[in-house]
């Protein structure tokens, strides 16, 4: 499509804008359906138009999702040098996405710059999604901020603000994916599930096979909605609920029969 786009744009003297927003959408759908090459020349296009953080950001995202460390790593730390002061807000949290992405542990220093950038920008808009969703997945990969570190105002139980967000988001599979992934990591320890817990598994079947219904032709969507059917079927037979567990084989097995045809 960019060859055809740029043809159409020469001919009818379109701003540079347009041309920039079009690299824009079409960078986006190639890093989701992992076409991570054609991602970077639309970054790279993007780049000529915009002098902001986010196309930075998102060129070193194909760059590492292809195996290029060394030059994601040098642009992520470009982003986290020039735009931590910047007076745009956008910019500030590209600079968080940077910092999240050059952290090498839970307890690295980017990490903990990234949080209090995050807490700043959520202090002064904290209905803002994206905020919110950072700040979700910065509790589920840190279980400890849940109890030492909160955010005044914003729910501080990742599956629960992760839930939030896909609801009030259908568009944004993301949201609804981290939480598919969160609750596949608490299902490694399904024995130490408490009743609040059940229910958020509850809620996050529910959800893969809502994303299922809106998203059926995406990889990442069918894979997190068989690996968390499975691995939940897993925790019903170990405690012993083999009724359950089959009739929800069933289900799965009914769910990718209709997928399939």
């Amino acid at each position: 499509m960019l060859p055809y786009y740029r043809m159409i744009a020469r001919g009818k003297n379109l701003p540079e804008s347009k041309v920039c927003e079009a690299n824009a959408v079409i960078g986006e759908c190639a890093l989701r359906t992992g076409s991570y090459a054609l991602a970077e020349e639309a970054f790279r296009n993007m780049m000529k138009f915009r002098k902001d953080a986010f196309p930075i950001n998102q060129l070193a995202t194909a760059l590492k999702k292809q195996g290029k460390d060394k030059e994601a790593t040098e642009l992520f730390r470009q982003v986290a040098d020039r735009f931590a002061m910047s007076e745009r807000a956008e910019d500030r949290f590209e600079t968080v996405r940077a910092l999240l992405a050059l952290s090498g542990s839970l307890e690295s220093v980017e990490r903990s710059r990234a949080f209090g950038m995050l807490e700043t920008l959520l202090e002064d808009d904290p209905d803002h999604p994206e905020y919110r969703f950072q700040y979700a997945q910065l509790l589920a990969g840190n279980p400890r901020l849940f109890r030492e570190r909160r955010i005044p105002g914003i729910e501080p139980n990742a599956a629960v603000l992760l839930l939030q967000l896909a609801d009030a988001h259908p568009e944004r599979p993301e949201y609804g994916l981290a939480l598919v992934e969160l609750m596949l990591k608490k299902l490694r320890y399904a024995r130490n599930f408490r009743e609040h817990n059940q229910r958020e598994l509850a809620d996050t079947v529910n959800l893969s096979e809502r994303l299922l219904g809106r998203w059926p032709n995406d990889p990442q969507v069918i894979s997190g909605m068989v690996r968390l059917h499975a691995r939940y079927i897993g925790a019903l037979r170990r405690e012993g609920k083999n009724a359950w567990a089959r009739r929800e084989s069933d289900r799965l097995q009914g769910i990718l029969e209709v997928l399939f045809y």
